[in-house]
C-alpha cells in the first residue's frame, strides 16, 4: 500500500536534496555537522520547542527520553501504542520491564497513533510513571 509518492517528493525537491546530500558527502561528517544542527534548530522552531535531537528511528527516540529519566539505571515499565512494532526495544529488555500495552486514541489517523493521554497517561501519572507523547507524527504526517 502506498502511502505517498516519495519519487514524486523527491523530483520537487531534487535541487535542494542533492545540494545538501553532496555537502553532507564533501564534509565527511556523516552524524551531527552542520547540516544536523540546521535541521535540528528548524524542526525544533517548528515544533515550539528549544531544542531538538535528531535520531534514526523512532526506537532510538524513546531510547533517548527513557534514558534522560533514568530508565537504564533500575527496573522500570514502559508503555506504547499497541500497533507499534517495538523489537528494538523489546531486544533491549535487560533494561526495561514491559512493554505495557495501551490503546490508541479514538479517532487518530495516522499510521502509528499515540497513546491516549487522557485515559492511560492520567493512571500512569498516578503511579508516577512519566508520560511521553508522540507529537512529530501529527506535525510530519
Amino acid at each position: 500500500m502506498e502511502f505517498r509518492d516519495l519519487g514524486a517528493q523527491y523530483r520537487a525537491l531534487r535541487d535542494a536534496i542533492d545540494s545538501a546530500v553532496s555537502r553532507v558527502l564533501a564534509s565527511g561528517r556523516y552524524i551531527g555537522g552542520e547540516e544536523v544542527s540546521a535541521l535540528e534548530s528548524k524542526l525544533a522552531g517548528y515544533v515550539g520547542s528549544k531544542h531538538c535531537i535528531a535520531c534514526a528511528n523512532g526506537a532510538d527516540a524513546l531510547r533517548l527520553a527513557l534514558m534522560a529519566w533514568g530508565a537504564r539505571n533500575r527496573l522500570s515499565e514502559w508503555g506504547i501504542p499497541t500497533s507499534v512494532y517495538c523489537l528494538r526495544l523489546m531486544h533491549e529488555r535487560p533494561a526495561f520491564v514491559g512493554p505495557l500495552a495501551h490503546a490508541a486514541a479514538p479517532g487518530y489517523r495516522a499510521p502509528v497513533p499515540p497513546c491516549a493521554e487522557p485515559a492511560n497517561g492520567a493512571a500512569s501519572h498516578t503511579r508516577g510513571a512519566k508520560y511521553v507523547r508522540d507529537a512529530l507524527r501529527r506535525a510530519v504526517l
